[in-house]
């Protein structure tokens, strides 16, 4: 069995690993273990916080709804008297 030397191919993917924890603190981005422990953790925070921002927008849509409530008309329906229109314009 022929043996495998991996001297570039391994310092080329750490240094890409490197790179990529670039801006983390400490040893989270000057030794390998480290940074690989915290690129993966990185990677599945924001995978989990885009799926959190898409419920946060959701609910920042809804609020102009909420607030049209108390006079029980829809923020979407235009205002229909003149009165009510000028109210609106501000």
């Amino acid at each position: 069995v022929t043996r495998i030397k991996r001297g570039t191919n391994k310092r080329r993917r750490h240094k890409k690993l490197l790179k990529a924890t670039k801006g983390h603190q400490g040893v989270r981005h000057t030794l390998y273990r480290r940074a690989h422990e915290s690129l993966i953790h990185a990677l599945a925070y924001s995978y989990a916080h885009r799926k959190e921002k898409k419920g946060d927008m959701r609910r920042l849509w809804n609020i102009p709804h909420k607030c049209g409530r108390p006079r029980q008309r829809h923020y979407l329906q235009p205002p229909h008297t003149r009165a009510e229109a000028s109210r609106h314009r501000d």
